[in-house]
């Protein structure tokens, strides 16, 4: 009787439900949740909401296998095309543990965010984010012209731009704008894997391709197929992967390693650089023929100090979708603060806005913040107050443990924030965690803070 109450509360929650457990199996699943999802074969291995697709285990990005692998909860956003409708779940997994402290199960609960999420009005003139892009520029709106003139012509894509001005948000853009959109939208950054790991994950390999090949697998080309394949930090690839990734954009056929057989796909290609492109060709680090094969359908996103008139337009977008925003309560940016924040350098672009602004809330006591208080924020953030500025090992642990903490550790959304996958995220955690105690600088949110009215 107990557990048909649980089942009838279950069905009656305004979440969807799922139950999976520790061998990554569906076992129940409530009403709402096949609203949402769609009716999931219970018993069968629990299907990947990235490509709608059972797998025979998690990703190593999924944040389900993170609950499952390391006990604690996740929680990430997804965006899924039904019927041609943009519809965004927020999905959070809650380790169930068994008597021995083991988890035993995952509780999936799936919230339907659309509304919130796909529009940001905010004051009298008030502003849309297209995408997640932000601004009304001129410069900004050039490059929101330009993704939807080639978001659906069957060439490569050159994303370029500084770090932290948001090269993965136009990919997302160019993708879940275009016709493709209920297709699979598949990133990779190569700066985070090896050579001989980058062209595995690209182009998968063939049981017995290699020493501890024992079964096949498929390649992010291959899961890509029909989809979009975003490419970050491209030059990072080595020059032979660059030789096989131009041929495979010129023929679109592909050889999985120690196969003979050609597979063909139909993917559009995106890839993004944070470096001069040109000078990288000229260095011979990247492939002159691969460069001119990318460089026709081009999209290079201005530094935030060439549009500094959007700073007003993002502070008012941080805190209409930043987590941490929720927790602070009401807080304003006087004249003076504002022309600070216009009149500051910005290296790190968006990204770094987005750390002070974290930072205000986390840091700061008023509501009304000045001129100095925000000078001080970005010399906090940057290190600039010191006559020597810190090492830049220090300013990376600092920027991710006050990161993780404005997230309550939420690693998806951390790695969000940051502009970086969530493996990488997780290796530089373990390096912070052997120099330093990362749990004591996580601070406690406030209790009972109303969302922050700008």
């Amino acid at each position: 009787m107990q557990i048909e109450n649980i089942i009838k509360a279950f069905n009656m929650a305004d979440a969807g439900i799922l139950l999976i457990d520790r061998h990554h199996c569906i076992k129940w699943m409530n009403h709402q949740a096949v609203e949402l999802v769609g009716a999931l074969e219970i018993g069968k291995k629990r299907v990947c909401y990235r490509t709608l697709q059972y797998s025979d285990k998690f990703c190593a990005i999924c944040p389900t296998g993170v609950t499952i692998d390391n006990g604690i909860a996740t929680r990430y956003e997804l965006p899924l095309y039904p019927n041609g409708q943009q519809r965004i779940l927020e999905i959070t997994g809650l380790p169930i543990n068994d008597a021995s402290g083991a988890v035993s199960m995952v509780m999936e609960l799936i919230v339907d965010v659309t509304k919130k999420n796909m529009k940001c009005r905010i004051g009298d003139k008030g502003y849309e984010a297209y995408h997640g892009i932000t601004g009304n520029s001129n410069v900004i709106k050039g490059v929101i012209n330009t993704i939807q003139a080639v978001k659906d012509i069957m060439l490569p894509v050159l994303i370029t731009g500084e770090s932290g001005t948001g090269k993965e948000l136009v990919a997302r853009a160019l993708h879940f704008d275009s016709a493709r959109k209920e297709r699979p939208f598949i990133a990779i950054n190569c700066a985070s894997l090896r050579p001989e790991l980058l062209e595995n994950e690209l182009f998968g390999h063939v049981n017995g391709a290699f020493t501890g090949a024992i079964k096949t697998k498929e390649g992010l080309i291959k899961a890509s197929d029909g989809g979009t394949l975003f490419i970050d930090e491209i030059a990072d690839m080595s020059q032979q992967l660059q030789a096989s990734l131009l041929r495979f954009i010129e023929t679109g056929v592909f050889r999985p390693l120690g196969s003979t057989k050609e597979i063909k796909v139909n993917v559009k290609i995106l890839a993004a650089i944070n470096k001069n492109i040109e000078e990288e060709v000229k260095a011979g680090r990247f492939r002159l023929d691969l460069y001119h094969r990318m460089n026709v359908c081009r999209i290079d996103i201005p530094p935030l100090r060439q549009r500094r008139e959007d700073i007003p337009i993002l502070i008012r977008h941080f805190f209409a979708t930043s987590p941490v925003a929720k927790n602070k309560g009401n807080i304003t940016f006087l004249d003076d603060a504002i022309d600070a924040l216009k009149s500051y350098h910005w290296t790190g672009n968006i990204r770094e806005l987005f750390n002070v602004l974290t930072k205000a809330c986390l840091l700061n006591n008023t509501t009304a913040l000045t001129r100095r208080d925000v000078s001080e924020l970005i010399h906090s953030a940057c290190s600039a107050n010191n006559s020597y500025p810190a090492s830049l090992n220090i300013v990376t642990q600092q920027c991710i443990k006050d990161t993780l903490a404005a997230c309550g550790w939420n690693i998806s959304r951390a790695a969000k924030l940051l502009g970086i996958d969530r493996r990488t995220l997780y290796r530089k955690i373990e390096k912070i965690k052997t120099s330093s105690n990362v749990y004591r600088f996580i601070p406690k949110p406030s209790a009972n803070k109303k969302a922050i009215d700008l």
